[in-house]
């Protein structure tokens, strides 16, 4: 027989159980161990990037280990909307979930974007909570195309302009 244990979490996850076999006041065996409670999911590793060049995919990616016999469905929010990750649910044992954001695509925008993962069982209970800020920087492409060619061709079409100006005064004489 096996007893479904409800226990409040305690900080070490580990409970003294005391198990006696008794007829009325005597004692035949009374044995205690220690019993150590394994939470249904143990986060091993998380990770988003602190700086992300413009219009590249910052990844989210989190190792969760499933404690559990079974498989479960989980659900990823990032900033409070429902998305879609490489996983289903979680198998038992070692899974790793990951999600790609743009922080941005716009050649204009700097600063900090902030993020909010949060894990959700199939139960819709939360399993973690994760904020991140990313610093945006400006792409070596972005920087030609829109900063220094911008600059560049009204500059260049001037010149030809002028060079075409300063070959026809000279034909002229």
């Amino acid at each position: 027989a096996y007893f479904i244990l409800n226990y409040s979490d305690t900080e070490t996850h580990n409970i003294n159980v005391t198990m006696k076999i008794s007829k009325g006041e005597t004692n035949f065996y009374i044995k205690q161990f220690n019993v150590e409670i394994m939470q249904k999911y143990e986060i091993l590793s998380v990770s988003f990037p602190e700086i992300v060049e413009q219009g590249i995919a910052a990844q989210f990616i989190l190792t969760i280990q499933n404690n559990q016999d079974k498989s479960e469905s989980f659900t990823l929010y990032v900033n409070g909307e429902k998305v879609e990750t490489n996983l289903n649910g979680f198998g038992p044992g070692i899974n790793r979930i990951v999600f790609e954001v743009i922080p941005s695509i716009n050649p204009y925008d700097f600063g900090k974007k902030s993020y909010i993962f949060e894990l959700r069982d199939n139960s819709d209970n939360p399993i973690a909570r994760y904020y991140y800020e990313v610093q945006l920087e400006l792409s070596s492409f972005n920087l030609i195309v829109f900063y220094i060619l911008p600059v560049l061709i009204p500059i260049c079409i001037v010149l030809i302009y002028k060079n075409k100006e300063i070959k026809h005064k000279l034909l002229r004489r």
